[in-house]
């Protein structure tokens, strides 16, 4: 796996920790979904989650091209899994 970044395994439904990043942001899921699917998600300033692109239902990761310099709040959701065992990686350029 790259170098930098947080991981976090989720092994049921549920959302990974909010995580705060500058810039640009990577997010990579990978292991196990359990028939479920993985959704990216930003925190937008009301404090509302709002969905990134289209879930993941099978390993891949995630580019949002967030301007340099602006703050962001990003997590995964994971829903409809049974017996999960999902790695999800977050990046942002703060990590390089």
């Amino acid at each position: 796996m790259a170098v930098g970044g947080v991981t976090e395994t989720l092994s049921a439904d549920g959302q990974s920790t909010a995580r705060s990043t500058i810039g640009k942001i990577r997010v990579y899921c990978s292991g196990t979904f359990g028939g479920g699917s993985a959704q990216v998600q930003l925190q937008d300033p009301d404090d509302t989650w709002l969905d990134v692109d289209t879930a993941l239902t099978a390993a891949g990761d995630v580019i949002i091209d967030i301007p340099p310099g602006v703050q962001n709040r990003v997590r995964v959701d994971l829903s409809g899994a049974t017996g999960p065992t999902l790695e999800v990686w977050v990046q942002s350029a703060d990590d390089l």
